[in-house]
């Protein structure tokens, strides 16, 4: 079924949408099941955002879990990643911006589904698109990381995806100290106006020279959109099997 989700993340109200495909209930009697976690661009929701990407559908056929993950809603209730105060983001957990809350936001997602369906701890993976893509992409960096939360923010996750992403650091953070560093797949296209190209050349050169295996994908003449569409040459079902093919160790 699909649910709406509640919950609370260091006295902040977080929210999501949780997919469980009837795949999901057969699959996980004799084993474990997979997890995506999905984030949504600025002024998006989870629930909008995995349905206009086709993402149920690809979830259903491969019998994972899916969650589209909420952003915290800011100024005008405009959701988002990463938000500064300025952007609306009250700082009431002592942060000026909301990145600590969404790491912590995305842990509490892994352990609440993790509490009711049988999910393969080695198979979670994330997702993302713009501002969402930019945050994957910040997951993917914060991992251990002695210069974000003294290092004690741990992933979840396996793998990450980012279509029109970019480093919200912008090459500023230390990476050394960044604890596992997993593979990323960054898909952009050559013609978006929002988040351009050279963004996310950018962050998938700063991964590639910290360690990580960083997989970047170019769609000539492309806008601003989930690339791993058909429309582009890709497909969900592709991504999909690419993270099948990188769980944890």
């Amino acid at each position: 079924g699909t649910f709406d989700k509640s919950t609370t993340v260091n006295t902040m109200a977080r929210t999501y949408r949780l997919y469980v495909p009837t795949s999901v209930i057969t699959a996980q009697a004799p084993g474990p099941v997979n997890l995506l976690i999905a984030f949504h661009g600025a002024g998006d929701t989870g629930a909008n955002f995995i349905a206009a990407t086709g993402l149920p559908t690809t979830a259903s056929s491969n019998s994972w879990i899916l969650v589209g993950a909420d952003g915290y809603p800011g100024t005008g209730g405009v959701r988002g990643w990463f938000l500064s105060t300025s952007e609306g983001w009250p700082g009431t957990d002592g942060y000026t911006n909301s990145w600590p809350n969404d790491l912590a936001f995305a842990t509490k997602i892994k352990d609440e589904v993790g509490a009711l369906y049988n999910v393969e701890t080695k198979k979670i993976f994330a997702c993302g698109f713009s501002r969402g893509a930019g945050f994957t992409v910040l997951l993917a960096e914060a991992s251990g990381n002695t210069n974000l939360l003294s290092g004690t923010w741990s992933s979840p996750f396996a793998a990450y995806a980012a279509s029109a992403g970019y480093d919200p650091f912008g090459g500023s953070l230390n990476l050394s100290s960044t604890t596992p560093k997993r593979p990323v797949w960054m898909i952009h296209g050559t013609s978006d106006a929002a988040v351009p190209y050279s963004m996310g050349q950018s962050a998938a050169a700063t991964l590639t020279a910290a360690g990580f295996a960083c997989t970047f994908t170019t769609v000539t003449s492309a806008p601003h959109n989930w690339l791993w569409n058909p429309a582009f040459g890709h497909s969900n079902q592709e991504l999909f099997d690419w993270f099948t093919a990188n769980p944890l160790p």
